[in-house]
């Protein structure tokens, strides 16, 4: 998608590609998003996202709300879920205390980390919140 929208710059004889503005992504088709790989699902998802942000003052204030806000508020995007809103907060925001909860990834890692059967993944993040080694909301 970088590539594809030139979305560049250089440093040190280096080409970095960065991601397209929301403005760029907002005029693609769902043809074109497929052609690089995106469902036609996430490609309508990604069109809506970026057109929600370059329409709405939606996010301007994220800062402002809670994270259980800032989710439900993402959640009421069409194609975006809790674990895309949980994703959003760790990624896009930097905030550390949220784990997306299905993430089968973090689940092995906490199950592994703190030699826990499946069904005590809930007890394992209660522990690691207790401990401060995530944060609560």
């Amino acid at each position: 998608m970088t590539q594809k929208f030139e979305s560049s710059f250089e440093e040190n004889g280096h080409i970095i590609y960065s991601f397209p503005e929301t403005c760029v992504i907002m005029k693609c088709t769902i043809k074109e998003l497929m052609a690089l790989g995106f469902s036609q699902h996430k490609s309508g998802t990604l069109i809506l996202i970026a057109s929600t942000i370059v329409n709405e003052k939606t996010f301007c204030d994220l800062d402002k709300l809670s994270n259980e806000e800032i989710i439900k508020l993402l959640c009421g995007i069409k194609g975006i879920g809790r674990w895309s809103a949980e994703y959003t907060l760790l990624r896009g925001l930097g905030k550390t205390e949220i784990l997306p909860g299905d993430d089968v990834a973090i689940n092995k890692s906490v199950i592994n980390l703190l030699k826990l059967r499946k069904n005590q993944i809930l007890t394992g993040l209660k522990k690691l919140k207790r401990n401060g080694i995530l944060m609560q909301d």
